[in-house]
């Protein structure tokens, strides 16, 4: 194996293990009664403070107008992140995961549709076949458990946010952005915002924690999601291509709910193990050209792909 392919293999491994590992940090956040605003403060702070250098060095607020930044902002920030985070409190791992990272390729197709009137492909609506069954094998032993109506709600709250950021990244797409653009709307511009207003009118869990515990959740929180997770799809991206970095993303839902039944104790039973294995195919079907999938021996030209 050449030393391309190594790197670009180890930074898509990198991406499925950031975005789990962010997923059960979380949930072990709002375990411990941290406020969802303490948590997304903590996101936009860190993160704000990490970034601010790059994007003053590079003057990174050039080359879009200040509607494209509030837009861009907008979709991509505080209310995609407040549902996430509301979504994550109520629902289990694996349906947040099936709902965020399944749906994702499906809502990106159909805003894509409804905004820019782009072209639906097979794979595409191939792939929707599957996630949709996957999450009526999953609604399905719920209900025939007892319906869960506190989880429903955290699963389409987990759903509303990934709509937002599916916004956010088709209007990306077609301005062309590039990372420090990304970072300087969905980063700097909400910290701007909502950092003054936590700091004002809320009443913060944050005293109350541990140094380490503060540090662990500043970490997970503001720089997992906003420099690893982008410094990692894109040195995927780079070294093997888009359409495999795509295997990864569709093993977010798999390795994420591995580890929460490690580390959290959820249950997993047929129905949720049916239910996960069909939205991961959907979405390898959905994110991979048909003819990769197939054997097609060159590696597709490389576009950042980023799910959350």
């Amino acid at each position: 194996m050449n030393r391309t392919r190594l790197v670009g293999l180890t930074a898509g491994l990198g991406v499925t293990l950031t975005w789990a590992s962010w997923s059960i940090a979380t949930k072990v956040g709002l375990k411990a009664d941290i406020e969802i605003l303490d948590l997304l403060a903590l996101r936009l702070f860190v993160g704000s403070i990490l970034v601010l250098p790059f994007l003053i060095y590079f003057k990174a607020w050039k080359g879009l107008s200040w509607k494209q930044y509030l837009v861009l902002g907008f979709f991509g920030g505080i209310p995609h992140s407040l549902l996430s985070y509301g979504g994550l409190e109520r629902t289990s791992i694996t349906h947040f995961s099936v709902f965020v990272y399944g749906m994702a390729p499906v809502m990106t197709a159909l805003i894509g549709y409804l905004f820019f009137s782009k072209k639906i492909n097979k794979n595409q609506m191939f792939g929707a076949i599957f996630i949709i069954l996957g999450i009526a094998s999953i609604g399905y032993e719920d209900i025939m458990q007892g319906l869960n109506l506190t989880a429903w709600v955290g699963n389409f709250m987990a759903l509303g946010g990934i709509t937002s950021f599916v916004v956010y990244m088709v209007f990306a797409a077609r301005w062309n952005i590039s990372v420090l653009q990304s970072l300087m709307a969905c980063t700097l511009l909400n910290g701007l915002i909502f950092i003054p207003y936590w700091w004002s009118f809320t009443d913060t869990s944050l005293g109350q924690l541990s140094s380490n515990d503060l540090i662990f959740h500043g970490v997970f929180q503001g720089i997992v999601p906003g420099v690893l997770a982008i410094f990692m799809t894109t040195v995927a991206t780079r070294n093997i291509g888009a359409d495999l970095t795509s295997l990864f993303f569709a093993l977010i839902p798999i390795a994420a709910s591995f580890f929460a039944v490690a580390l959290l104790g959820e249950v997993m039973t047929l129905g949720i193990v049916v239910g996960l294995l069909l939205a991961s195919i959907g979405v390898l079907i959905c994110s991979i050209k048909l003819e990769f999938l197939f054997g097609v021996k060159k590696i597709p030209e490389p576009v950042v792909t980023t799910y959350h």
